[in-house]
């Protein structure tokens, strides 16, 4: 079972985000570990899909594109911080290497297929909650009410002109600070040399 599986809830009568739980962590494991055995290990390839199984529930359109898309993000965050590249670079790069890897014929293929597999059945769980439970109209309403009872709290008590002078003061303390600094290295200000 998995710690995330245990930590959150201990089932899908307990809370219905169980269900997205069981489908990402706990229903095929087993599965994914094979091939992360296969990977690093000397064991025998395991191809994925099995070509013995005639209706195997996988689309590989869905599962790439979706792969696609989960790495452009994560390549497209990580040049964003690195100077001189361009983010865009980075999801491209990210994302066509991702295709590549799921369209090899190798242990590394199989095991990209089976993570594209797991992550559009975590997408249709969640698109299934969602027309069972309405989980985004419902948020969007207790966002809706707590905005607004902080607003209110906010005109009552005056929070944020409170914390915008306190910050207000510490930021000029700060550079009042750093020109002091400034003033004393060039000579101005009484030091030794």
């Amino acid at each position: 079972m998995c710690t995330a599986h245990i930590f959150i809830c201990s089932g899908p009568e307990v809370c219905v985000f169980g269900v997205c739980i069981r489908c990402v962590c706990h229903t095929h494991a087993r599965s994914a570990r094979r091939y992360l055995r296969a990977l690093f290990t000397a064991a025998p390839r395991r191809p994925f899909p099995p070509p013995d199984v005639k209706d195997f529930p996988y689309s590989a359109v869905k599962s790439t594109a979706l792969l696609f898309l989960l790495s452009a993000t994560l390549g497209y965050q990580t040049f964003s911080h690195l100077p001189l590249l361009p983010p865009f670079l980075g999801a491209v790069l990210y994302g066509v290497f991702v295709v590549g890897c799921t369209n090899s014929q190798s242990k590394v293929g199989d095991l990209a297929r089976v993570a594209g597999m797991r992550v559009s059945e975590f997408v249709n769980t969640a698109v299934m909650l969602e027309k069972d439970v309405f989980i985004v109209r419902k948020a969007t309403t207790v966002g809706g009410v707590v905005v607004g009872r902080v607003l209110i709290f906010d005109r009552r008590h005056r929070i944020r002109d409170g914390v915008g002078g306190l910050l207000d003061g510490l930021f000029k303390k700060v550079l009042g600070g750093e020109e002091e600094e400034e003033e004393t290295n060039n000579g101005l200000g009484g030091g030794l040399f």
